[in-house]
C-alpha cells in the first residue's frame, strides 16, 4: 500500500515523548538486513532518506506547506475519495467523492469554519494516471506479488495517496490479506499505535468485536502491550504483517501532511493466503 500525506505540525520537542522503533537510514542499511533483521522476524522499522528524489516531494510541497495551487492544477478534474472522520459508519468512516478542486477548497478554509472534517484516504491516484511517476518504491519493499498480479490481471490494487488537515485519523486495524506494508510522509508527521500480534484481541468486547479509536490510557492501564511512534516527514515505516494499529495526524501537529502507502509482499502464513484467494475468486467471478 502507497501513500502520500500532507498536514500541519508544530516541533514534537513541545509534546511528551513518544516511544520509537528502531530507525534505519536507507543510504546505508542493505535489503539483505532488513529481510533478517526485521520482515522475517515481523517487526518495525523506520527508513529515513527514502524520498528525497521523488517529484511528489518537489512539486507536491511548497517549502513546509502544502502547494495547493499546483496540486489544483494537475489534479482539479479527477474524483476522489474521501472519508468524512466526524461521521462513523459500522466499522469505518462515512466515505463519498469528490471532485479535487473542492476538495482543495475545503481544506483551504479556516478551520474553525470547517462543519465537516474530510481525509482524502485510498486514492488510487498510481492506477489513475499510470503515466505520471510521483515516486520510487523503496528497495526494502520492491517485492510485491501482490500488486503484481492485480495489475497483472486487471484487478484493483493497493497503492494508495492520503492527504487531510490536522485532526484526520483511520480507526483501528490491519492491513488488508494479513500483508506487509509501507508507507512514506512526503511532508508533515503522523502518529501511529501499533499493538503487536495478540494484543488486539485483549481489547475484544462482550461481542467479539474491536474498538473503533483507541484510548491509549485504556492501553496503559490494562498493560496492553503497544508502540507509539511519530513518523517525520521523509520516512517510510514498514508495517509487519498482523500488526493492528491506529494513526492520526493530532491537533498539535501543525503541518499539512502527505503520504503514500503501498501493501506490499503477504506473509507466508496460510490465513492470508485464504483470505487473498477468497477476494480474488470473488472479484474475478463478479
Amino acid at each position: 500500500m502507497e501513500e502520500l500525506d500532507l498536514e500541519s505540525q508544530e516541533n514534537l520537542q513541545n509534546h511528551p515523548k513518544y516511544e520509537y522503533q528502531t530507525r534505519k537510514s536507507s543510504k546505508c542499511f542493505s535489503y539483505n538486513d532488513f529481510f533478517w533483521d526485521f520482515m522475517v522476524p515481523n517487526e518495525l522499522v523506520i527508513f529515513s532518506n527514502v524520498s528525497n528524489d521523488w517529484p511528489c516531494r518537489r512539486d507536491w510541497i511548497d517549502g513546509d506547506k502544502v502547494n495547493f495551487n499546483w496540486l489544483e492544477d494537475k489534479f482539479k478534474s479527477l474524483t476522489v475519495p474521501v472519508a468524512d472522520n466526524s461521521q462513523a459508519f459500522y466499522n469505518s468512516h462515512l466515505k463519498l467523492d469528490m471532485v479535487f478542486s473542492d476538495y482543495i477548497d475545503y481544506w483551504r478554509t479556516k478551520e474553525d469554519t470547517r462543519k465537516q472534517l474530510l481525509y482524502l484516504k485510498d486514492w488510487h491516484l498510481k492506477a489513475a494516471l499510470p503515466e505520471y511517476n510521483f515516486y520510487k518504491v523503496p528497495k526494502y519493499f520492491a517485492s510485491d506479488w501482490l500488486n503484481e498480479y492485480l495489475l497483472d490481471h486487471k484487478l484493483d490494487d493497493y497503492r494508495f495517496v492520503y492527504m487531510g488537515p490536522k485532526g484526520s485519523w483511520t480507526p483501528f486495524h490491519s492491513d488488508v490479506f494479513s500483508s506487509f506494508s509501507w508507507s512514506t510522509n512526503i511532508v508533515g508527521q503522523k502518529k501511529w499505535v501499533f499493538l503487536p500480534p495478540g494484543e488486539e484481541q485483549k481489547l475484544k468486547d462482550s461481542l467479539n468485536n474491536f474498538p473503533f479509536r483507541l484510548d491509549e490510557e485504556t492501553l496503559k492501564t490494562e498493560n496492553i502491550k503497544h508502540y507509539t511512534i511519530i513518523q517525520n516527514e521523509n520516512e517510510s515505516i514498514f508495517v509487519p504483517s498482523n500488526w493492528y494499529h491506529e494513526l492520526q495526524y493530532p491537533p498539535y501537529l501543525e503541518k499539512p501532511h502527505s503520504e503514500l502507502e503501498e501493501c506490499g509482499e503477504g506473509d507466508r502464513r496460510l490465513q492470508g493466503y485464504e483470505q487473498l484467494r477468497g477476494a480474488l475468486s470473488e472479484d474475478v467471478e463478479g
